[in-house]
Parts: structure tokens; sequence; C-alpha cells
């Protein structure tokens, strides 16, 4: 259990892990949806451990509470970091978007959990909740990357639909 909530804690590393973490929010955008699918992949591989985890909690309480609490505070300091680089609102209260953020991801793990040995479509539920937490508190110059981008993605699709139909 010990190596398994190291190796958990291992992708949700704080953002002083990474010297270089992108400053575009493009990219930056990129780079956490590439570290979620990463965790949720490793998840997913080890649904069977978890789902022990799941039924016998008493078994590791303490180990799984130590673990929660660090990922909290991870999630405070993403939320702080993006903050001060100015990709979240300067309004966003820190300790409820943590408190969203963790408890949000944790029900995803308990749905994908739930989901038996078919694996969900993990990449579209990442990004929609990348896509719902930067909605609700993203700024201004985040929000017109996403809005540029789902413009993008919406002309991609109609091209290809119009290329199906040609054929």
């Amino acid at each position: 259990m010990e190596t398994f909530l190291a190796r958990c804690a291992s992708y949700f590393a704080p953002p002083s892990a990474y010297p270089n973490l992108p400053e575009d929010p493009a990219e930056l955008l990129d780079f956490a949806f590439e570290r979620d699918v990463a965790m949720y992949e490793f998840l997913w591989e080890s649904r069977g451990l978890l789902r022990t985890l799941a039924t016998n909690p008493a078994a590791h309480e303490r180990q799984v509470a130590v673990f929660r609490a660090a990922i909290d505070e991870t999630s405070r300091q993403w939320t702080e970091h993006y903050k001060a680089e100015g990709w979240f609102r300067d309004d966003v209260d820190v300790d409820l978007a943590t408190a969203l953020v963790s408890g949000a991801y944790n029900q995803l793990t308990l749905v994908m959990l739930a989901a038996g040995d078919q694996r969900p479509p993990l990449e579209d539920w990442l990004s929609f909740a990348q896509l719902s937490f930067a909605r609700a508190f993203g700024s201004t110059e985040l929000l017109r990357v996403i809005d540029a981008r789902s413009r993008r993605s919406n002309i991609e699709v109609l091209v290809r639909a119009a290329r199906a139909a040609d054929r």
C-alpha cells in the first residue's frame, strides 16, 4: 500500500517540482491534461488495489488520511500558483477551489471504479473536468484560450464531417 500511495503521490507533485512549467496558458492546459491522463491511467491499471482499498478502508485508514491531506495541500499549491500567474481570477477562494477540485477528482476515481472492467473514456472525463474548472476559476486570458480551442475544435469537426460527406 505504501508503494502504491507513493506512486500516486508522484502524479500529484506541486508546481515547485516542475522548474520549467509552461508560461503559455495553452501549453499549461496541455501540461495539466497530460499529467491528469497519466495519473488516471495509473489509477485504472491499479483498479484492483483501489477496489480492495474501497471495500476495506479501515485497514489503511491512517495512510489514506495522510495521502489525502498531502493531495489537498498539493491542490492548494496549484491553485495558488495559477492565481499568482494570472491564470485564475484574483477573487477565487483558494480553500473552496481546493475542496471542489479535490472532491471532484476523488469522485471521478470512484465513478471510474464503478465502471467495472470496461475502461471508461478517461480522456473525455478529464477534458470535461479541466474545462469546467478553467471556466469556473479562469482569468479572462485563460478563457480566451479555451474559447479559441473550442472554436478550432468545432471547425475541425465540421471539416471532417464535410470530407466524410464528399466520399
